[in-house]
């Protein structure tokens, strides 16, 4: 993924949002406004899934060996495992990893949002207006 796609998706994200807050503006099109939202929530979920990647790629070219040297005991021979031994290897790495990033969260570290650019301006979640009107019946 580059960050052209990463970029692209943004623009797309933020011309959703814009369809959504005028169809908002037109009087009797809660239909419409519906739909837009729904589609602006779906191009920011895009944004999000790409900036993760993202930056979880770069993550793991700088520090995928030390990762990987710490949950050996998980993955040590994975490939010569079947696929779904495979599969059970990773789910119990990835339980390591999340009760890592449990503790580190619960000891009142912070998460420093602002380094990614394109989720700023985008927003990091769409807003609370957005998500009300995808729900509208």
């Amino acid at each position: 993924m580059t960050q052209n796609t990463l970029t692209q998706a943004a623009e797309a994200c933020l011309q959703h949002r814009a369809v959504r807050l005028s169809r908002r503006e037109t009087p009797g099109a809660p239909e419409e406004t519906r739909q837009a939202a729904r589609q602006y929530i779906r191009a920011h979920e895009t944004v999000q899934a790409l900036s993760i990647r993202h930056r979880l790629d770069g993550f793991m070219h700088q520090h995928g060996a030390e990762l990987a040297a710490i949950l050996a005991p998980e993955l040590i021979h994975i490939r010569s495992l079947p696929a779904h031994l495979q599969h059970r290897a990773l789910d119990r790495a990835t339980h390591h990893l999340r009760d890592a990033l449990a503790s580190w969260l619960a000891t009142g570290n912070g998460i420093n949002h602002e380094s990614c650019a394109v989720l700023n301006a985008v927003g990091i979640r769409p807003d609370k207006a957005s998500r009300m009107d995808s729900q509208q019946q």
